[in-house]
């Protein structure tokens, strides 16, 4: 779990740093702080053998409103109004394949 979870964060923090408009030590503690978040999160929530079971459980999602997750990773970094940093949708789903 611990390497579907990093690439997910890794990914979503090359999205942030792509805006240009948040510093990398910003970005590094974010990518820190939502790691731990979502290794914490998941736990009880994985299942390699069945990759899909309680895959939704498993979805990072932003809709024109933050995932939870990821606001407060943001709020442990320093960083406020996540939202400008990130297309208004997006669905980051973490499996293991």
């Amino acid at each position: 779990m611990r390497e579907e979870v990093k690439a997910a964060v890794n990914f979503l923090a090359k999205i942030m740093q792509s805006s240009g408009r948040v510093s990398k030590d910003c970005v590094d503690q974010f990518k820190n702080s939502l790691e731990s978040r979502l290794w914490r999160y998941y736990v009880g929530h994985w299942y390699p053998d069945k990759s899909h079971r309680e895959s939704g459980y498993r979805c990072i999602r932003i809709n024109f409103i933050m995932d939870i997750l990821l606001d407060l990773a943001a709020q442990d970094s320093g960083i406020g109004n996540l939202l400008r940093y990130f297309p208004n949708e997006i669905t980051v789903c973490v499996y293991h394949f």
